[in-house]
């Protein structure tokens, strides 16, 4: 597959439901402007956030972002934890919370709540899916199976209003192949890094909605 694009994620969307592919608004154009229902169906799913939630189904490498992070000094916990961290707009799940820069020695003590996060040391290393347009919607580094999947789980949000048939009908219904090629995407990433999964802990993902290496600048901010 080529880099995707908005309009190649609608138009794959389109081939799983059997419906005619989308024009672009203009030569070379990543979007399209055509009057059709399709493409006012696959406008809702995307700016429901459906790129965000298919992120939020796998611990993508294409996608992590680590960085070193400091405590906030201006947020006071109300109790319990001494530090407080503020959690990024790009966050879309945890990888990796750890005490060092090596991602060897995870934290198993913390909480969180709402954009805060809470702990008793000042300086933590973490990983994380991002949606960040240098991350995870940088379209152009997404792995074949990924682009894939999600085409097929915008088909699958769209299949009832465009074909009236329900998407998990049938022995290839369009559900049963998101879930297929969700397990591909996950599958192929996973040979590019051994990935290492946040241990249990007292985490509470109350958050919901906002490639790897220990990012550098301003280590005092997801930004730097």
């Amino acid at each position: 597959m080529t880099a995707a694009t908005q309009l190649s994620i609608y138009n794959g969307a389109c081939s799983a439901i059997g419906e005619r592919q989308l024009q672009p608004a203009s030569a070379g154009a990543s979007y399209s402007s055509e009057n059709r229902e399709v493409r006012r169906a696959l406008d809702d799913v995307w700016n429901r956030g459906g790129v965000r939630t298919c992120l939020s189904m796998g611990l993508w490498n294409f996608a992590a972002r680590g960085a070193q992070w400091n405590f906030d000094p201006d947020i006071t916990p109300p109790f319990g934890y001494q530090y407080a961290f503020q959690i990024p707009q790009d966050w879309v799940r945890w990888m990796m919370v750890c005490q060092d820069p090596y991602y060897q020695a995870p934290l198993l003590q913390y909480t969180g709540e709402a954009s805060y996060f809470y702990c008793d040391l000042q300086m933590l290393w973490v990983k994380f899916v991002s949606d960040d347009v240098r991350w995870g919607m940088n379209m152009a580094m997404w792995p074949d199976n990924f682009q894939r999947f999600v085409e097929l789980y915008f088909a699958e949000q769209v299949c009832q209003r465009i074909t009236g048939k329900d998407p998990g009908e049938g022995k290839n219904s369009v559900s049963s192949r998101v879930v297929a090629a969700l397990k591909k995407a996950k599958s192929t990433d996973a040979m590019n890094e051994a990935t290492t999964m946040l241990p249990s802990g007292q985490w509470r993902q109350a958050r919901h909605g906002r490639r790897g290496g220990l990012e550098r600048g301003n280590k005092n901010s997801f930004y730097g």
